[in-house]
């Protein structure tokens, strides 16, 4: 259990529905064995706003027996938000607007505004009756359009949207495809699968982890879907607080409420997941991700240190997956990678992801090196920039192989023409002259992760001398 589940129940022990359990006529019976319990339905009063290219600004509010502008020759996208949100908010309307401009859908916009707010064990109850109510609109929209069939539903759901749509697809077998945004793990963490989001409620179930610190973050880390993408490790996103920055006088500011600044330093990473997701839409770029499985550790955190280190570039015979809105259920599954630029950024978040292999070679004379190795590529009138290989602290011994993630904000052109590498022995006098002057590698490889091509290079000259730099062209 982390820090806000602690919290959260802490506070929401006085307000608690003291009932054990409770019924709503056309609805369910609930108890407080397992959960907590629901208000009254009229009181949460879920609202739906249906778009699509024929009412992209000014939706149709509808109910399960009235929806006039529903196109059952489209397929429906259903966006649920979460704690202490709303239709109005930016993001929501962002990936509605960003939709419609790429595909031709139905797009549901699911407002349950009335029942998630504080404390927040109310709002957990309350998922049960929104799941319910999104549920018979799904099930009217079938029962009303004999065409229409679960497959033709996504839902894509934020924190405890996530979640609503995981109990939605328990009730409604056979939806097509569910996205869970950094789904939350408060109080969610020992729950039994009917409550939250796991991948049988959904032939394809997806998930972004962007805030599973463990102690402090506000999703989660664990798996949920067919497929899990974790950028930059599933949690401390760049461009936020990192979580250990987090101070526990704004958890409970946001838990109480009493601070909308602090809300938003918080959940800076948890609301990231949106935001890729949005991104992502469009295709300006591509969220390549990367599986990595050499982790002799079977978790994200230990996957994701391999990944960094550039162990993890290779996709498998189904090809490469991509995080966001063009994640396929046929191409790699299971954990993936991939990191992002900043969420400073005004543009978008994508980076391209390369891996660099180079061998040392075993020349007579040559036992160990230690200084700074650097290396950039030229393609025609195209220079990289320049990245650091090896530091002053680690040490070269021959036939060692290095491998290293480089990543770029655009992708190098296609048919890099050469490779430069450059040496300078370590500056340390007292131990300078225990390394070689001179160095040399066998071969360099570069491996891009967007088309899994890999290019090999071989040195001009054998040597390169502390101080200089060897050039590198394509090997025969």
């Amino acid at each position: 259990m982390n820090l806000f589940s602690l919290i959260a129940i802490i506070l929401a022990s006085a307000c608690l529905i003291k009932a054990s359990s409770i019924c709503y006529d056309t609805y369910a019976c609930f108890d407080d064995d397992d959960f907590f319990l629901p208000e009254e339905p009229t009181k949460i009063a879920t609202k739906f706003y249906l778009f699509n290219r024929n009412n992209i600004n000014a939706g149709e509010q509808i109910q399960k027996d009235s929806f006039r502008t529903f196109r059952e020759d489209l397929p429906t996208k259903v966006i649920i938000h979460g704690f202490k949100g709303n239709t109005s908010k930016s993001w929501i309307q962002d990936i509605k607007s960003e939709l419609l401009k790429k595909e031709n859908v139905n797009v549901i916009l699911v407002d349950w505004s009335g029942g998630n707010g504080h404390p927040y064990s109310k709002a957990v109850g309350n998922t049960q009756i929104v799941a319910i109510e999104i549920a018979n609109l799904i099930n009217s929209l079938m029962t009303e359009n004999k065409s229409v069939k679960p497959q033709d539903f996504h839902l894509i759901g934020y924190s405890l949207g996530a979640h609503i749509a995981g109990i939605v697809g328990l009730k409604v077998p056979g939806i097509g495809r569910i996205t869970g945004l950094d789904p939350t793990s408060f109080y969610y963490t020992d729950k039994s699968a009917k409550f939250k989001l796991d991948s049988s409620d959904a032939e394809f179930v997806d998930v972004i982890h962007t805030d599973g610190s463990k102690n402090i973050g506000m999703g989660t880390r664990d798996r949920m879907g067919h497929v899990d993408f974790y950028p930059n490790g599933g949690k401390d996103q760049p461009g936020c607080k990192r979580a250990n920055e987090k101070l526990f006088t704004s958890a409970i500011t946001w838990i109480t409420g009493s601070d909308k600044d602090a809300y938003s330093e918080f959940s800076c990473s948890h609301q990231s997941a949106r935001r890729f997701f949005t991104d992502s839409i469009s295709q300006k770029c591509k969220y390549t991700a990367y599986p990595c499985t050499s982790s002799e550790n079977d978790d994200a955190s230990s996957e994701y240190d391999d990944f960094k280190d550039g162990e993890c570039i290779k996709c498998s015979d189904k090809g490469c997956n991509q995080m966001g809105y063009w994640a396929s259920k046929y191409k790699d599954n299971g954990r993936l990678y991939l990191n992002t630029r900043s969420l400073d950024e005004t543009d978008s978040y994508c980076l391209e992801h390369y891996q660099l292999r180079m061998v040392s070679n075993s020349l007579e004379g040559q036992s160990k090196a230690r200084g700074k190795f650097r290396i950039f590529w030229k393609v025609k009138d195209y220079i990289s920039p320049t990245f650091l290989i090896h530091d002053e602290t680690m040490t070269l011994k021959p036939h060692e192989e290095t491998k290293m993630l480089i990543k770029l904000e655009k992708a190098a052109p296609s048919e890099i023409e050469e490779v430069y590498i450059s040496y300078k022995r370590t500056s340390n006098y007292l131990i300078k002259y225990f390394y070689d002057q001179n160095w040399s590698f066998e071969f360099v490889e570069l491996i891009e992760g967007g088309t899994q091509r890999s290019v090999r290079f071989c040195p001009l000259l054998e040597i390169i001398k502390s101080g200089t730099t060897g050039i590198f062209k394509k090997c025969p």
